[in-house]
C-alpha cells in the first residue's frame, strides 16, 4: 500500500512453522475473512511476531484472533473483534495459548455476542507471560434471558501471568455480568499505576529521501530517549512492567530530553539506503525517565524503502 491507507486483504491470515532468526511483522492491515473463514491464525512461530494497526472482525462462530505456540507475540494499535451471532461457546476476541511471551498496547479485543447464548470473553491468555498497556478488553453481550455477558479477560491457569497498565477490562452485558476479569487455578495478575506510553512512527512506509514523523505520548515531564534497531528479540524488563522491542547494538538514538507537555512530534528524513538494499525494516522504542524510574514506551514499526519503489 501506500504507508498511510489500510491495506484490504480478504480472507484468512494463517502464518505456522517459521523458523527463529526471521522476523514475521504486520502493519496497516484490515482483514475480512469472508465467510466461514479465520481472521487471523499464528501456530508454531519460533520468530517474533509485531502487529500493529491491524483491524478485523471475525465471521459468526470464530474468533478474532489465535496465537499457539509462538515465539514471541506483539500488537501494538490494533482492532481485534471476534464474531457475533454465532452459537459457538469459543468465539472470543484473542486466544493466546502457550506463547513464549505476549505484549499487546493501544489495543482494543472484543468478545463475540449473541442473541441465545452467553457473551463470550474478549481475550483468553493461556500457559504464556502477558503485559498490556493502554488497551481495552471488552467481553461480548448476550440478549438471551438469564444468561450474562462475557468477562473483558479470561485467565484459567496457574502458569499464566499478567502485568498491566492503565488498560481497561468490560464486561459485556447485561447485568449481572461476568467478572470484568475472570482467574481461576491461580492465575498470576498485577496492575500498575502507570499512564500508557507510546513512541510511533506514524507512516506504515517511509521511502529514500521522504520525511516520516515520530510522536510520542506520555506524561509531562517524562525525559524521552528514543531508540530505533533493524531487528526486534522481544524481552520482558526486570520487574516486569513491559518489554524492551528494540535489539541491541541500535541502528540509531536521539535523546529528546523532557517532555513538557507530555506529548511531541518530530520530523524525520530516511537518507540513501544504500547500494543493492531495497528495503529495511525499522523497530522504534522510547525510554522514558520519570520520577519512579525507568520505563519504556509501546514500540512502532516502519519499513524504510528505496525512493524508486
Amino acid at each position: 500500500g501506500d504507508g498511510a491507507s489500510p491495506v484490504l486483504v480478504p480472507g484468512t491470515i494463517q502464518i505456522e512453522s517459521v523458523p527463529a532468526g526471521r522476523q514475521i511483522t504486520l502493519r496497516n492491515l484490515e482483514v475480512d475473512p469472508g465467510v466461514w473463514a479465520r481472521s487471523l491464525y499464528f501456530r508454531v512461530n519460533s520468530a517474533p511476531l509485531f502487529l500493529e494497526d491491524v483491524s478485523t472482525e471475525a465471521h459468526p462462530n470464530l474468533y478474532g484472533m489465535e496465537a499457539a505456540n509462538c515465539a514471541f507475540v506483539t500488537l501494538v494499535d490494533c482492532d481485534i473483534r471476534a464474531g457475533d451471532a454465532g452459537i459457538n461457546p469459543w468465539n472470543y476476541g484473542v486466544m493466546i495459548r502457550g506463547s513464549a511471551g505476549y505484549t499487546a498496547y493501544g489495543t482494543y479485543f472484543e468478545g463475540g455476542s449473541f442473541p441465545d447464548v452467553a457473551g463470550q470473553d474478549g481475550l483468553l491468555v493461556a500457559s504464556v507471560f502477558a503485559y498490556l498497556s493502554g488497551c481495552t478488553v471488552q467481553g461480548g453481550s448476550t440478549t438471551a434471558a438469564g444468561l450474562s455477558g462475557g468477562s473483558g479477560m479470561q485467565v484459567d491457569d496457574p502458569t499464566v501471568a499478567v502485568r498491566h497498565t492503565d488498560t481497561s477490562f468490560l464486561s459485556g452485558t447485561p447485568a449481572p455480568p461476568s467478572p470484568e476479569i475472570e482467574v481461576t487455578n491461580g492465575a498470576n495478575l498485577v496492575a500498575f499505576d502507570e499512564p500508557h506510553r507510546a513512541l510511533k512512527v506514524e507512516e506504515a512506509v517511509v521511502r529514500e529521501g521522504e520525511t516520516g514523523t515520530l510522536t510520542y505520548t506520555g506524561a509531562p515531564g517524562d525525559f524521552v530517549l528514543a531508540m530505533a534497531s533493524l531487528s526486534s528479540t522481544p524481552a520482558f524488563l526486570p520487574g516486569e512492567q513491559g518489554a524492551l522491542h528494540v535489539d541491541f547494538p541500535l541502528t540509531t538514538s536521539v535523546f529528546f530530553g523532557q517532555v513538557v507537555g507530555g506529548t511531541f512530534s518530530v520530523p524525520f528524513g530516511v537518507p540513501e539506503l544504500g547500494p543493492g538494499v531495497d528495503s529495511l525494516p525499522a523497530y522504534v522504542q522510547a525510554l522514558v525517565q520519570d520520577d519512579d524510574g525507568l520505563k519504556v514506551s509501546a514500540p512502532s514499526f516502519t519499513l524504510l524503502l528505496d525512493g524508486s519503489l
